[in-house]
């Protein structure tokens, strides 16, 4: 492991340790963007990129092949093993994991508890900060985000 500091003072950032946890974040965010830049150009890069981050264990990887599972996006759907990986994330506090998992559980069937369940932990998102959630509530003027119903039609139709 790096101890020293990268010296950024020129740049106007905030310097950080150089450590290998902090160099494996920084390759797993860049992946994590590939992911997402990828989805609809090359849909079967963003699987290989999220298989790379889910072989690393890395939460960028389970939230990733989540969403792929969850969608059934170049994979078949399969939402159990998708809320499965995305609760790895979750539970390890990654934000954007615990509001697509709100999302997911907020579209399983006309269930109107699943609904609550969703609307609360994205109430709770919404009070640490999560800009997502803070957004979808703004824009929900019956109280139940958008989102969750686009979701559920999406799901719907596979």
């Amino acid at each position: 492991t790096l101890s020293k500091m990268m010296d950024n003072s020129n740049s106007g950032e905030i310097a950080f340790p150089v450590t290998d946890e902090n160099m494996e974040k920084m390759l797993a965010n860049k992946m994590l963007k590939d992911f997402f830049d990828n989805m609809e150009s090359d849909v079967k890069k963003s699987y290989k990129i999220a298989s790379e981050l889910h072989a690393m264990e890395r939460i960028e990887g389970y939230f990733a092949l989540g969403i792929l599972y969850c969608f059934g996006i170049h994979i078949k759907m399969d939402v159990e093993k998708g809320t499965i990986l995305l609760s790895k994330a979750f539970i390890q506090g990654y934000l954007p994991a615990s509001y697509i998992s709100a999302i997911v559980l907020g579209s399983a069937g006309n269930m109107q508890k699943s609904k609550y369940i969703s609307l609360d932990l994205i109430n709770k998102l919404a009070k640490v900060g999560y800009k997502p959630a803070i957004d979808a509530l703004k824009e929900s003027p019956d109280g139940i985000p958008e989102i969750i119903n686009l979701s559920y039609e999406y799901l719907c139709k596979y």
